[in-house]
């Protein structure tokens, strides 16, 4: 969703996104940004946000060019292969006015479950370094085979969204995938439709 920032909807811009990540837009440049404080009192004119690279800038409300402004993107929900690791990105129910990408309405975590920061370093990583599943499978020990589901060589398991749906094992190293699900009638026929489709060897038992 595309914001412009006017004094008229000053106060709702800061109960929206105040303290929260998006992009910020000019002509066709976009930034990801984090929106520091939006004015209020004598500066109810005026905005902060910052950059990855901690540089501030200083927006005032009613600009005249048309493309300046703000995109409040939300990545795709599920597993992201990136150049940092595999990520499970998720939605948290929140008030209606937190609609950036925050704490408060978000959440990372590693495919084994760990919670990572709503921050620069990892929503740069999933905007912008996406690694196909072979190459995620290569690198790491653990991968997106899809949006819906992930798998963990060192852990030997196959998620769905973050709940276990199988165990995996591999003879060698490098060699296919063997991967035995809970409940084959529900999840072979996608879970080797991923397999097929991202060229990764294996086998469901």
């Amino acid at each position: 969703m595309f914001e412009k920032f006017t004094m008229a909807e000053g106060s709702n811009f800061r109960q929206r996104y105040q303290n929260t990540y998006g992009f910020f837009k000019k002509k066709d440049q976009q930034t990801l940004v984090k929106i520091l404080e939006v004015g209020a009192g004598e500066n109810s004119n005026q905005m902060i946000f910052v950059d990855s690279n901690d540089l501030k800038y200083t927006l005032k409300a009613d600009s005249d060019d048309p493309s300046i402004g703000f995109e409040f993107l939300y990545p795709k929900l599920g597993y992201h292969n990136t150049q940092s690791g595999t990520y499970l990105m998720r939605r948290i129910v929140a008030r209606q006015y937190s609609r950036g990408l925050c704490q408060v309405n978000t959440r990372i975590e590693s495919v084994d479950g760990a919670n990572r920061p709503v921050a620069f370093p990892i929503l740069l990583d999933i905007f912008t370094t996406k690694l196909p599943a072979k190459e995620a499978k290569d690198k790491f020990n653990s991968f997106a085979l899809s949006n819906a589901f992930a798998i963990s060589v060192k852990h030997q398991a196959i998620m769905c969204y973050g709940t276990p749906i199988g165990k995996v094992s591999q003879k060698n190293e490098g060699g296919p995938l063997e991967i035995k699900l809970f409940e084959p009638n529900l999840w072979t026929v996608e879970v080797n439709d991923a397999l097929r489709r991202e060229n990764i060897g294996g086998n469901v038992l």
